[in-house]
């Protein structure tokens, strides 16, 4: 929470796909937590993409790089687009809050009771 909103929800980001990744390599144990958990993740990376996509668009109007004429006014659309960034940022932030209170406290012990069934 100390650095600014664009780089956050950037480090946000990169923490949750490396998370869908871990998550992904438990699918062999065919866990139902894991699974239900991947769905959320997977949501949650969607979002924090669509939130970059807008924060890189709002960065090519203000620098004059969307290959628009200069002639066409585009504070229309920044601000509706800013405001549409805000409302994506605040659903990351309470979906990733739920995933982190929801977090499975012991998948060993899930991955050893799948084993011991495959084993019998």
């Amino acid at each position: 929470r100390t650095k600014p909103g664009g780089e956050a929800f950037h480090d946000l980001r990169k923490a949750v796909k490396a998370h869908g990744a871990q998550l992904a390599l438990l699918r062999d144990f065919n866990l139902k937590c894991a699974d239900a958990r991947r769905r959320e993740v997977d949501a949650l990376g969607e979002r924090l993409g669509e939130l970059n996509d807008v924060a890189d668009m709002r960065a090519r109007l203000r620098t004059g790089m969307t290959g628009m004429p200069d002639d066409i006014g585009t504070k229309a659309f920044d601000r509706l687009m800013k405001s549409h960034a805000q409302g994506l940022a605040r659903k990351a932030v309470r979906r990733a809050d739920r995933l982190v209170r929801d977090a499975p406290r012991d998948y060993r012990r899930e991955m050893r009771q799948v084993a011991l069934e495959d084993a019998a």
